[in-house]
């Protein structure tokens, strides 16, 4: 009996036995955490990404989830645990620790080199599948630069007692191949020779670079309608001397497909001719893959920009019924619903600086979201001068369909900047220019600009001072004394004087207000203008008196002083894609300037000139520029004796002549090639032809004679600091005003 009573409490009890310890796992508190196996690795740091902490229920499912972070970290190959009495172990299994990386027989190649092109570094630890892809990384170096038979292996040394290595690869680079033929089977789109110069002796032989030869042999077949195309297989034959190979390669090129039928689906918001104008496929063309990756990207930009930012487009590619060799291509657009501004935000400035930065957001909370907008106004906030970087983030919000707009600023420059340039021209004159610039002058986006510009000729000096009111209005003064020697034969249309004259403007004083948006493109400018010009003679009697003709009548004036004093006005139309450096967009402008007596000039005049720019690519990457400038002075009341001067310079080179008038005309055309892209600053070729002159009459514009031409070409560099261009010019018909050969060379903003 005693003994069934025993056999009873041993058969119930021996599970809770066997089950104990999993149910301290699960239901005891930890009382202490401990890591054994460390050589290298701090234990703080496994610490620090614990979530398990002493005094805290545990479970195998936590310890796990802590097991999994610690692996994580990359340092151990292995871990494992204990419970006990509520303490925590963990049994790490730490990875080697790289000590030291160092390079056998590497003649060819740097050490530095190799260092920066492997996974694996010193003060990391040692990953088996890190080693494998240094030595494939090590081995493609040298095959690029044409050992193509360089064979790299590994010698680790191992120290147990620190668990450290130190990796040593050993290269054997073999003879460099001086020459590669290459073969390919299978190619009958076109002849092999043929293909076989455009796609690998101008590339690989350059630097033996297989790869990128067999990636634009893949390119090429794509691009030409071979979408089943593929390289089945490659091989080098190498001679006995290493220095030799032939590669063979073996493609099969499938079948040449052209376009069928281009159709579109779910564009509700956006009509079919518009999505065919930025189509970059038509039927009847070869098919192209990249052609329908750009198409899908125009597709993208073109909802984008008027406010649909959750649109999708996918594509479905058939064989046409009728032709197994033409493709038919279906788009499908998805465009979900239009997009509104929530709120706007501004991150990385001071407050200060923010009110500057939203006074160049011209957008509101629910505005329809436009990205070509944004684009802008990032443009706009870039060009204030004292902003490095801008970036825009784009974020959901609480409300459906609308978003939050954050604008990144990353860096600010110096809010003020110091320029120097100098400039030579023939015949042997220099030009010096000094300018700053402070961008926040009051601390409300306030800018101040002080210019200081001598040649022999002419002499400028200007203060002026920017005041943005709002988003829309700006105020603004300009203070300018300049001299100008220029002489001129006669300055009025009846009065023929003995000796030619000298202007010298003394001063010139502006003040205006400019309406930044009218609209998205439209841009109004105002205010009032006064300046002093006198003439002086090449004599000592500086107070001729002129008679001038007016209604029959002569009247006494003192051509010796001209105030000049008036209204004026601008409208300017600007659709550019960028600020500085624009590559694409037009530019119209309209400015009148009504001078009165009243307004406390001495002349009446009516002075209007209108201006036409457009840039745009012509293919590739040459852009055309055109400006066009048209002058007209119209006088009432009185003879005109105020023209326009041979100082309002009538081409982009500054060449200059003793000519005046009522008219003024200039036409400047130009192309712009890059060359070059130095840390995000282009170096650009130039060609232009310039077109213009000044006439008293209207029918003068006929007259060859009086018209000045030139040609030119040379190169430009700009850049934020000093921009520099170097340009010759020859004149068509300038030979009796000017030097008929002309060199220019400005560093600094002369342009």
């Amino acid at each position: 009996m005693l003994f069934k009573k025993v056999s009873l409490i041993i058969l119930v009890f021996t599970p809770i036995f066997f089950l104990y310890p999993q149910y301290t796992i699960a239901k005891n508190i930890v009382s202490g955490i401990l890591i054994e196996g460390l050589k290298n690795v701090n234990q703080n740091e496994i610490f620090s990404i614990l979530t398990l902490k002493n005094e805290k229920k545990c479970s195998n499912d936590l310890i796990k989830k802590n097991i999994s972070s610690i692996l994580k970290l990359g340092y151990f190959d292995n871990i494992n645990y204990s419970y006990n009495n509520g303490i925590l172990k963990f049994i790490v299994t730490e990875k080697p620790y790289i000590e030291n990386i160092s390079f056998k027989g590497n003649l060819k190649i740097s050490e530095n080199k190799i260092k920066n092109i492997i996974p694996l570094k010193i003060g990391e630890y040692y990953d088996h599948t890190k080693l494998k892809i240094s030595e494939n990384k090590i081995k493609n170096l040298y095959k690029n630069l044409g050992f193509m038979n360089c064979k790299v292996n590994n010698k680790i040394e191992y120290d147990t007692n620190t668990n450290k290595i130190k990796l040593i690869f050993n290269i054997i680079e073999n003879n460099k191949i001086k020459c590669i033929n290459f073969k390919i089977n299978g190619a009958n789109f076109l002849s092999k020779k043929p293909l076989i110069n455009l796609l690998f002796k101008k590339k690989i032989n350059q630097n033996f670079n297989i790869n990128k030869g067999l990636d634009l042999l893949n390119s090429f077949y794509k691009k030409n309608g071979f979408i089943d195309f593929n390289i089945i297989d490659t091989k080098i034959i190498f001679n006995d001397t290493k220095t030799k190979a032939l590669l063979i390669v073996y493609v099969n090129e499938g079948i040449r497909y052209t376009i069928g039928n281009i159709t579109w689906y779910g564009n509700y918001v956006v009509n079919k001719k518009k999505l065919f104008n930025i189509s970059q496929l038509n039927s009847g063309n070869i098919f192209d893959q990249q052609k329908i990756i750009k198409t899908i990207k125009n597709v993208y930009e073109l909802y984008h920009n008027i406010g649909y930012f959750n649109i999708n487009v996918s594509t479905s590619i058939k064989p046409n019924k009728k032709n197994n060799n033409i493709l038919d291509i279906e788009f499908y657009i998805s465009e979900g619903q239009l997009n509104y501004i929530n709120n706007i935000y501004i991150n990385g400035v001071n407050s200060m600086i923010k009110e500057i930065i939203r006074k160049e957001i011209n957008l509101h909370s629910g505005d329809i979201l436009k990205f070509e907008e944004l684009n802008k106004i990032v443009a706009s906030i870039n060009n204030l001068g004292f902003i490095k970087k801008t970036e825009i983030q784009i974020e959901d919000s609480e409300i459906p369909n609308a978003k939050n707009i954050f604008f990144n600023i990353e860096d600010i420059k110096k809010m003020y900047t110091l320029n120097f340039g100098f400039r030579y021209y023939n015949p042997k004159k220099i030009a010096g220019i000094t300018q700053f610039n402070h961008f926040n002058f009051l601390g409300l986006g306030q800018k101040l600009t002080c210019n200081l510009k001598k040649e022999l000729s002419n002499n400028q000096y200007s203060v002026s001072i920017k005041q943005p009111i709002d988003k829309k209005l700006e105020l603004g003064i300009n203070i300018m004394s300049s001299s100008n020697n220029n002489n001129f034969i006669n300055m009025t249309n009846n009065i023929k004087l003995n000796k030619p004259k000298k202007t010298n403007y003394k001063n010139k004083f502006s003040i205006y207000f400019i309406t930044k948006k009218i609209s998205k493109n439209i841009s109004l400018f105002f205010g009032y203008d006064f300046s002093n010009i006198s003439f002086n003679e090449n004599n000592k009697n500086n107070n001729t008196v002129n008679f001038i003709k007016v209604q029959n009548k002569f009247f006494k004036h003192n051509l010796n002083t001209i105030n000049i004093a008036g209204l004026k006005a601008k409208l300017m139309y600007d659709s550019k894609n960028r600020i500085s450096n624009p590559t694409k967009g037009e530019t119209y402008s309209f400015s009148i300037k009504c001078a009165n007596k009243i307004f406390g000039g001495d002349i009446n005049l009516i002075k209007n000139i209108i201006n036409y720019n457009n840039i745009s690519t012509i293919f590739w990457k040459l852009i055309l520029k055109t400006d066009i400038e048209l002058g007209i002075i119209f006088p009432y009341k009185e003879v005109n004796n105020y023209k326009f001067y041979s100082n309002d310079h009538i081409n982009k080179s500054n060449d200059t002549y003793n000519r005046y008038g009522n008219y003024k005309l200039i036409i400047n055309i130009e192309n712009k090639l890059p060359i070059l892209n130095l840390y995000n600053n282009p170096l650009q070729g130039l060609i232009f032809y310039n077109i213009g002159g000044i006439w008293n009459q209207i029918i003068d514009i006929t007259d060859t004679e009086k018209i000045y031409m030139n040609i030119g070409c040379g190169i430009e560099f700009l850049n934020s600091v000093f921009p520099i261009r170097l340009c010759y010019s020859y004149g068509i018909n300038n030979n009796k005003y000017k030097n008929i050969h002309n060199i220019y060379f400005n560093v600094g903003n002369f342009l």
